[in-house]
Order: structure tokens, then C-alpha cells, then sequence
């Protein structure tokens, strides 16, 4: 019983300098890198009825590894601007390859739940590129390869954990939207959920 008192204390302890230390760090500069899963699906477009020598779809929604890095401004414990830039490689099939880079500049709104747990909500407007990569052995007629952009729209939810005065864990999910009809994927939806580390100076 002395023992498992002793660790409740030194617990209690522990997060409350943790906290007192998190109260901190609510106004500054900051930068992080982000690790996701991203789903990247498209509608009305050409590759909604293109199909490959095997009669199997050129272009079906698909997952795929991204990456990004990310910085803002934090003007208070609930405001921030944040810009971010996020890489994604989709290999549909065995030959048909879409590289997607996308930027973006929202606004990000903050309710603490806690000193150290918080939730936020962000909105903003980004840009997506898309590089498409289609080849089928040697016959060029066929093979597709192509460069598309656009402006989009965005929108995100995540949840952040204080874990020292300068780093915060960050679970989120962000939804993109192109704002016009590409030439062939149609309307363009990238989808991600990811874990980040953030510093904050």
C-alpha cells in the first residue's frame, strides 16, 4: 500500500509540473512533421470510365503513405495560422502511378479540454498536384502521363496532448477538395488521418 501511494504521488507529481509547465507555451512560433494515411478518390472524370488492356479500372480510390511538414503562429491558448505541406505517392496498380503534393493556409481554432489535452477545428483553402504516371509495356498510344493542379478547399479535426513545455502530439484528420473538375480525375478528394510532433519555440 506504501509503495502504490508513493507512485500516485510521484504521478500526481509528475503531471502537475507537466501542466504548470504546458500553461506556458500558448503564444509563439512553431513547426512539425507529420506521418498519415491518405485516401486520395476522384469523381466525374475521365478516369471514371478508362480502363486498362485487362478491362480492370485505370483509376480506383486508393491509400497511401504521406508525409508532411507543417509551421504556424500561435496567438493565444484558442487562435492559430498554420501552413503545411503534404507529399503522397498512390500506386493504383502495378503500372499506374499518381503522385500528389498539396500546400495549404488555415485558420486553426483550439478548445483546451485540459491543461494538457486539447481539440481543435481548422479551416482553410490549399492546392493540390497531381502527377499521373499511367505506362502498359510499350505501347505509348496507351500510356498516360500528365501534370494537373488546382486550387482547393480545406477542412480538419484533431486532437493535441501537451508533452513537454515545447512538444505536442497531435492526432488529426484533414479533408481537401479541388475546387474545379480536373481534366481527367474529375473533382479531387484527399482524405488523411495523421500523427504529428510538434515544437513550439
Amino acid at each position: 500500500m506504501k509503495g502504490f501511494t508513493t507512485t500516485v504521488l510521484l504521478l500526481t507529481t509528475l503531471v502537475t509540473s507537466t501542466t504548470a509547465i504546458a500553461e506556458t507555451k500558448d503564444k509563439g512560433f512553431y513547426i512539425g512533421a507529420a506521418l498519415g494515411d491518405s485516401t486520395l478518390s476522384t469523381q466525374n472524370g475521365i478516369f471514371d470510365n478508362l480502363f486498362d488492356l485487362n478491362e480492370e479500372k485505370v483509376f480506383e480510390d486508393s491509400s497511401a503513405l504521406s508525409w508532411g511538414l507543417y509551421g504556424g503562429y500561435t496567438f493565444n491558448n484558442w487562435f492559430s495560422i498554420e501552413s503545411s505541406a503534404f507529399h503522397m505517392k498512390h500506386d493504383i496498380q502495378s503500372k499506374e502511378k499518381v503522385t500528389t503534393t498539396s500546400f495549404s493556409l488555415s485558420s486553426k481554432f483550439t478548445i483546451p479540454i485540459h491543461d494538457l489535452f486539447s481539440i481543435y477545428a481548422k479551416a482553410g483553402l490549399g492546392y493540390i498536384n497531381l502527377k499521373y504516371d499511367f505506362k502498359y509495356d510499350n505501347n505509348t498510344a496507351d500510356n498516360i502521363s500528365d501534370t494537373e493542379d488546382d486550387f482547393a478547399y480545406l477542412l480538419g479535426l484533431g486532437a493535441n496532448v501537451n508533452l513537454t513545455e515545447y512538444l505536442t502530439l497531435t492526432l488529426g484528420y484533414d479533408w481537401m477538395q479541388s475546387m474545379d473538375v480536373f481534366a481527367l480525375a474529375g473533382t479531387i478528394t484527399i482524405e488523411q488521418v495523421t500523427l504529428s510532433l510538434t515544437y513550439k519555440f
